[in-house]
């Protein structure tokens, strides 16, 4: 039996479709095999409960499953209070959250406990590929870099859907991307794919649940901690877009109604806790420089 070095956390609310092949690339591209996997399912009405409850999945000994009602618990509230309930039943040593909109590459996980092992007190993030369902491209080229360690892809490239998504093409891709790339950054951010001591994890504030603003709240009060970041290219995960919050549906011409309103009255909770919005320094990473929380009676709120 091998070693079981970290858990992986899904978070997820009706993204069935994707939720499937989160798992399935995990299951197949982990370096490390038979690491738990916890999923956290919220509020589904897609089928999401009942797929977890059958044989596909009840079997499979790797997977633990938490099937809660929506907003069961404020802690534990949407995508971030469900990591932080999956991280205080991790087990293991190191804890790796994943969004389940994401595809993790070739042996995604290798570099990232390497690394995670190597640094303590630290967050080691993989470098993510996602489609331009968000517009970014403007130029004609088939691919931009959005900040470093993200870069858009033209969506005939590897899809933009479940239904259209060429796994094995993304597979190989991200060996190569490996192989010919060497990069790393001591500082940066990110949402997901990253993998951290359990013992260090850094509780998400239910203030911005169920999401939007609340892990980038988490990095920042991380900065302020003193926490390592460091980005490595020898892991690369592909990311669908927020596919159950900003585009809930195939229409990618605007954010939904219902993440806009979430997204404009968080702004006004960060304002209220910080007084001042994140920025970028000169190398396009979130900084902490000039943040403060006002209300420093409960650090976590």
């Amino acid at each position: 039996m091998s070693v079981q070095y970290y858990t992986i956390g899904i978070s997820t609310h009706n993204n069935l479709n994707y939720l499937k092949l989160c798992i399935d690339s995990v299951l197949k591209n982990s370096f490390y095999k038979d690491q738990p996997i916890l999923i956290y399912a919220e509020g589904c009405t897609d089928g999401t409960d009942e797929w977890l409850e059958s044989s596909e999945v009840v079997d499979n000994k790797q997977i633990a499953i938490i099937i809660k009602p929506e907003r069961w618990n404020d802690k534990y509230w949407g995508i971030g209070g469900g990591l932080n309930l999956m991280a205080e039943n991790c087990k293991t040593e190191y804890f790796l959250p994943l969004h389940s909109d994401m595809y993790v590459g070739y042996h995604f996980d290798k570099e990232l406990l390497k690394l995670c092992i190597e640094n303590p007190k630290s967050i080691i993030s993989s470098y993510r590929a996602e489609p331009d369902v968000f517009k970014n491209i403007t130029d004609g080229s088939r691919t931009k870099v959005l900040r470093v360690g993200t870069t858009a892809y033209a969506i005939d490239v590897f899809g933009h859907l479940y239904s259209n998504f060429n796994n094995s093409k993304f597979t190989e891709y991200s060996k190569q991307f490996q192989l010919l790339n060497d990069n790393e950054y001591r500082k940066g951010e990110g949402a997901g794919g990253f993998m951290i001591r359990t013992e260090d994890w850094i509780v998400n504030d239910p203030l911005f649940a169920p999401a939007s603003m609340d892990d980038m709240d988490m990095f920042i009060r991380s900065q302020m901690k003193d926490y390592k970041f460091i980005l490595t290219s020898k892991s690369l995960i592909w990311h669908f877009g927020a596919r159950s919050s900003h585009f809930p549906t195939d229409d990618f011409t605007k954010t939904s109604e219902k993440q806009q309103q979430r997204e404009q009255s968080n702004a006004k909770k960060w304002l209220t806790k910080w007084n001042k919005m994140p920025e970028n320094d000169n190398m396009d990473f979130v900084s902490s420089k000039g943040m403060k929380i006002i209300d420093d009676t409960n650090e976590y709120r």
